[in-house]
């Protein structure tokens, strides 16, 4: 009789340290197909519609199809999209858990970015240059830092793994931490990013920022990535 109350506990327990812990948005990597995306071209265009075929590199995005409401169908390279809001599919819905609405009441109000559309659990993809290899090529890419990403933006990597989560009456509760993300600094293309890269943060990538050290007490811990990159686009970045 005590089974169902224990597991509301823990299960209570995991989201409340998801929405208080998580600064960045949770991944996603499939689309749903019954509600429409918003999408801007580089030109200015605007499309609505509904998203589906991806090519992908690396599980990340080189080009779409699109069918808008007059059953209009456009087939979209990733080098001709400036940014696009998706609706996830239901089942990655089930993994976004409440975090989104803790990182949007921290978000820089100038970010560009339309709070409502994440508020609605839309995830927000943009065009850039990606180190693939030794290659350099255009695709789209879920940003998970959007609020702070002045000169430090952080990308899902739909092939990373994780670290163990949270489980409880064989249920997993929550995710790990991600292993890994694509970083881009400033205008440089952006580039796979380890856990066993973090060693030398303070050097790569928060060298102009010296007080984030002794505000973290000299600990840059890699679960901490997210509150570290706030801390520098806030307290360091013009």
């Amino acid at each position: 009789m005590k089974t169902l109350p224990i597991f509301l506990f823990v299960l209570l327990f995991a989201f409340g340290e998801n929405v208080n812990a998580q600064d960045f948005l949770e991944g996603s990597s499939s689309f749903s197909k019954r509600k429409d995306a918003h999408i801007t071209l580089k030109n200015g265009t605007e499309i609505t519609g509904k998203v589906d075929k991806p090519k992908f590199k690396k599980r990340l995005i080189e080009r779409i199809r699109v069918t808008t409401a007059d059953g209009d169908k456009r087939v979209l390279q990733a080098e001709d999209i400036d940014f696009m809001y998706v609706p996830p599919s239901g089942l990655d819905k089930l993994g976004r858990g409440l975090d989104k609405f803790y990182t949007v009441s921290k978000w820089d109000r100038d970010s560009g970015i339309n709070e409502e559309y994440i508020k609605e659990g839309y995830v927000y993809y943009e065009s850039s240059e990606f180190v693939i290899g030794r290659k350099t090529v255009p695709v789209l890419a879920q940003l998970i830092n959007p609020g702070y990403s002045n000169e430090i933006r952080v990308y899902h990597d739909p092939l990373a793994k994780e670290s163990a989560g949270v489980s409880a009456g064989g249920f997993q509760l929550t995710g790990g931490d991600a292993k890994s993300y694509y970083i881009k600094i400033g205008n440089e293309p952006a580039y796979r990013f380890q856990r066993k890269d973090y060693r030398n943060a303070d050097k790569e990538l928060y060298h102009n920022c010296k007080g984030l050290l002794d505000h973290f007490e000299g600990n840059l811990r890699w679960p901490d990535f997210s509150k570290h990159l706030y801390y520098y686009s806030t307290e360091c970045v013009d």
